[in-house]
């Protein structure tokens, strides 16, 4: 939960923009040293406004749940479980990842 949207985010063709959290800003694009990436699922939200209970296609949403990745490692896949936020004002992400050797 980095309470931002990964740097340079700009796929909303998941998210229609009506639906985006206007108050929510991108990283700066360098914020990460050289060869450092960031994983994340532009397709499914990982977060909601928590002023109302959530209502699909009304509530507000984000994307700031995502992973900071190392040179050394290889994003096999990264994946939003979308809950419709059952259970908190986040859904799970899930990095599956293996390690570089070199």
């Amino acid at each position: 939960d980095w309470n931002k949207l990964p740097p340079n985010f700009i796929d909303f063709s998941k998210i229609p923009l009506g639906l985006l959290q206007e108050d929510v800003h991108s990283l700066d694009s360098d914020f990460l040293p050289d060869e450092w990436t960031f994983a994340f699922n532009h397709e499914i939200p990982t977060n909601r406004v928590l002023i109302a209970p959530y209502e699909k296609s009304k509530t507000k949403v984000s994307i700031i749940d995502f992973f900071v990745v190392s040179p050394n490692v290889q994003i096999e896949n990264i994946k939003v479980f979308s809950l419709d936020f059952e259970n908190s004002d986040h859904n799970p992400v899930k990095l599956e990842f293996s390690l570089i050797h070199k």
